[in-house]
């Protein structure tokens, strides 16, 4: 076994314990960030952005 299976292993094997397993994308993911420090900062930047919703200030401002 590779050794970056071996880490997807044991963080799917963690995230299940919390109950969130890691999906195929998840894996695939983690196997394409292994290779790349620069694809990491884009994958971390594209999560937040796909999960995170604006802010809304009292004055109706979105930041």
């Amino acid at each position: 076994m590779k050794q970056i299976d071996r880490i997807i292993e044991q963080v799917d094997g963690s995230m299940r314990i919390e109950g969130m397993p890691l999906s195929s994308m998840d894996k695939e993911r983690i196997r394409r960030c292994a290779h790349s420090e620069g694809l990491v900062e884009a994958e971390i930047r594209a999560l937040l952005k796909k999960h995170s919703s604006p802010v809304v200030t009292e004055h109706g401002q979105r930041i």
